[in-house]
């Protein structure tokens, strides 16, 4: 019985640990730490429990993926980086292929890529799974701005008007449908 009970106390903290270190990671990455980040998110998936932990292959492939806004100039790096993003997500599609984030972020490398309608289709099967995912509603928007379709951009349902990122790319997305006198007031709530 003794043994049985320090049994469960291991099992709670083998629990209760992976959940500390995501913590611990998401601060580093919402202060932009991405190497103290990173190494959070391995230290989980490096233990033979967790190492197919949904939250840190996401946050695996979140790091890559912001790693590409950067501007990398070495291709073969940039390529590098897409394909270990796209790695992390395709991990976890194969344990869950209703997962919405990891397509969200296949979506993502996608347009990354420039194959802007694949991207655009798996994002709008994203919304399809879903519509409370605010992220896709922006991404397909950025897609439409991409190709050339401004009015289709600024026509999406954004779901926080009072985001500053949001209300910029709002007002890109009218200042190239060359809508000046909506973009000058986007960009006048931001201020």
């Amino acid at each position: 019985m003794k043994h049985l009970i320090g049994l469960k106390k291991r099992y709670k903290l083998i629990k209760i640990i992976p959940d500390a270190w995501s913590l611990i990671g998401n601060l580093h990455l919402a202060k932009q730490e991405w190497g103290p980040g990173q190494k959070k998110f391995e230290r989980i998936l490096s233990r033979p429990l967790t190492k197919d932990d949904p939250y840190s292959l996401i946050a695996l492939g979140n790091v890559w993926l912001q790693t590409l806004h950067a501007g990398i100039k070495d291709k073969d790096k940039e390529k590098r980086h897409q394909d270990r993003a796209l790695g992390m997500y395709k991990q976890v599609l194969r344990n869950d292929n209703r997962n919405i984030w990891a397509a969200n972020g296949i979506g993502c490398i996608l347009a990354h890529k420039n194959l802007l309608n694949e991207s655009r289709d798996v994002f709008a099967q994203v919304r399809e799974a879903t519509a409370d995912f605010p992220d896709v509603w922006l991404n397909i928007a950025h897609i439409y701005v991409e190709q050339k379709q401004y009015i289709a951009a600024v026509t999406m349902k954004f779901y926080k008007h009072d985001n500053t990122e949001v209300l910029l790319y709002l007002a890109r997305a009218y200042f190239k449908s060359n809508r000046l006198k909506e973009a000058k007031q986007t960009l006048q709530k931001v201020c």
